[in-house]
C-alpha cells in the first residue's frame, strides 16, 4: 500500500519523471543534398532550435526550414537558428555550396555566426518574426546579393553583416532599438542607408558603418552619440545630417572621409572626440557651436583645404 501511494505521489509531483521530449532532444533529417538538425531548447511553449550539420556534398544546394518538426512523437515549432547553425568548420566546402535559406515566420532569433562565412550564399528570407539578428550572423556572407531587414527586429549584433561586400543599400526599420559595433563595416558597395521615420536607434556604435561607400546619411533624430570611428575611411560621403538630439561625437567618427566638403555640427553636441574629423581633406569650413565644451586632440589635423574654423571661448 505504501509503495502504491509513493508512485501516485510521484506522478502528481513529477519527481523521477522526465518528459518524452526533454530539453536537448533532438532529431535529425535527410533532406539529401543536406541534413537539418533540430534540438529542443523549451518544452513549455514548445520550441526548438535548427543548425546544419557538416558534411560534404557534390552539388550546389538550397535550403528551406520548416516551420515545425516532430521530435520524440511531439510537435515543436523552429524558432531559433541556433549559433554557429551554418558556420563552416575546417576546409569543408558544404557553405559555399549553400545558395539559398528561406527562414520560417515561426523563427524569432538567428543567433551568432548563423551563417558566417558563408560565402555561397546568395539570397536569404528573413520573416517579419524574427527579433533578432547576431553577432557575426551573416559576417563575410560575400556573395549575398541583398538583404531585407524585417520591421520586427529589435537587435542587430556586433559584425552581424560584416564584409558583406555586395550589399547596395539598407533600409532600416524604426523597430530597430540596438546595432553592434562592426555592424555594417567593410561593406564596400554600400551606398545607401534609409532610416525610416519614428526611429528608436539611439547610438551609431563603433566602427557601425566605417569603410563603407555611403555618399550621404541622414541621421535619425533618436540618435545622441556617434561612436568611434563610426564612419572612418567612408571615402566617398559627401555629406551628412546631424540632428540636434546628437551629443557626442566619437575619436576618429569621420576621419578620412575625404569627399567630406562641409558639415553642420548641432548646438546639443558637447563633445568632439580625438581625431574626430582627421583628415578630411575636402572640409573647408567648421563652426564649433556654443555647446561645446571640450574637443579631443587632433579632432581636425591634415584637413588640408580648411579655410575657416570659428570656435567658442569656452572650449577647454
Amino acid at each position: 500500500m505504501r509503495k502504491f501511494l509513493l508512485i501516485i505521489a510521484l506522478i502528481i509531483s513529477g519527481v523521477g519523471f522526465v518528459n518524452a521530449q526533454d530539453f536537448g532532444s533532438t532529431v535529425t533529417i535527410d533532406y539529401g543534398t543536406h541534413s537539418l538538425k533540430f534540438t529542443v531548447t523549451n518544452v513549455d511553449p514548445a520550441e526548438c532550435e535548427v543548425i546544419c550539420p557538416t558534411n560534404t556534398p557534390t552539388v550546389n544546394f538550397n535550403v528551406v526550414i520548416p516551420d515545425k518538426v516532430v521530435i520524440e512523437g511531439a510537435e515543436f515549432p523552429v524558432t531559433r537558428i541556433g549559433d554557429n547553425g551554418f558556420k563552416p568548420y575546417g576546409n569543408s566546402n558544404y557553405y559555399s555550396r549553400l545558395k539559398s535559406v528561406s527562414i520560417p515566420n515561426t523563427v524569432t532569433t538567428i543567433g551568432n555566426y548563423a551563417f558566417y562565412d558563408c560565402t555561397g550564399l546568395t539570397g536569404i528570407t528573413i520573416p517579419n518574426s524574427v527579433t533578432t539578428i547576431g553577432n557575426y550572423a551573416f559576417n563575410n556572407c560575400s556573395g549575398l546579393l541583398g538583404i531585407t531587414i524585417p520591421n520586427s527586429v529589435t537587435s542587430i549584433g556586433s559584425y552581424a553583416f560584416y564584409n558583406v561586400n555586395s550589399i547596395l543599400g539598407v533600409t532600416m526599420p524604426n523597430s530597430v532599438e540596438t546595432m553592434g559595433d562592426h555592424a555594417f563595416s567593410k561593406c564596400s558597395k554600400l551606398s545607401v542607408v534609409t532610416f525610416e521615420e519614428g526611429s528608436k536607434l539611439t547610438a551609431l556604435n563603433s566602427y557601425v558603418f566605417s569603410s563603407t561607400a555611403l555618399t550621404s546619411i541622414d541621421i535619425p533624430n533618436s540618435v545622441t552619440s556617434i561612436g568611434s570611428y563610426a564612419f572612418q575611411s567612408c571615402s566617398s560621403l559627401a555629406s551628412i545630417n546631424i540632428p540636434n538630439s546628437v551629443t557626442s561625437i566619437g575619436s576618429y567618427a569621420f576621419s578620412s572621409c575625404s569627399s567630406l566638403a562641409s558639415i553642420n555640427i548641432p548646438n546639443s553636441v558637447t563633445s568632439i572626440g580625438s581625431n574626430a574629423f582627421q583628415s578630411c581633406k575636402a572640409l573647408t569650413n567648421i563652426e564649433i557651436p556654443n555647446s561645446v565644451t571640450s574637443i579631443g586632440s587632433y579632432a581636425f589635423s591634415s584637413c588640408s583645404s580648411l579655410e575657416s574654423f570659428i570656435i567658442p571661448e569656452n572650449i577647454t
